[in-house]
């Protein structure tokens, strides 16, 4: 979760001060947790078994206007964590015996 965390910040901070933006500071707090799919009311897609539920609180400080949060919550979700969470996961295993 902390991987998660720190990685919106900087993605917002980044993009703040490329659009020169008055953010101040930015503040990203995550929770996690393993919920059945069928208790999740809030997800977007059909899941079987569980999902892995995570929950960001960002908070920015300074004198933004409505469009540049706005903006800035739409980049939070562009973070590479985030990318990579949101991902359907593939695994493939290869085996290497050594006498």
């Amino acid at each position: 979760t902390w991987a998660l965390g720190a990685c919106t910040a900087m993605t917002i901070q980044m993009y703040a001060r490329r659009k020169e933006y008055p953010l101040e500071e930015v503040a990203v707090q995550v929770e996690h947790e393993r919920i059945h799919a069928k208790d999740c009311h809030d997800c977007e897609n059909e899941h079987e078994g569980y999902v892995q539920h995570f929950h960001r609180r960002i908070v920015l400080r300074g004198d933004l206007t409505e469009d540049q949060q706005q903006d800035l919550m739409r980049v939070a979700g562009k973070c590479p964590v985030h990318k990579t969470l949101m991902a359907i996961p593939e695994v493939h295993d290869s085996l290497e015996v050594v006498a």
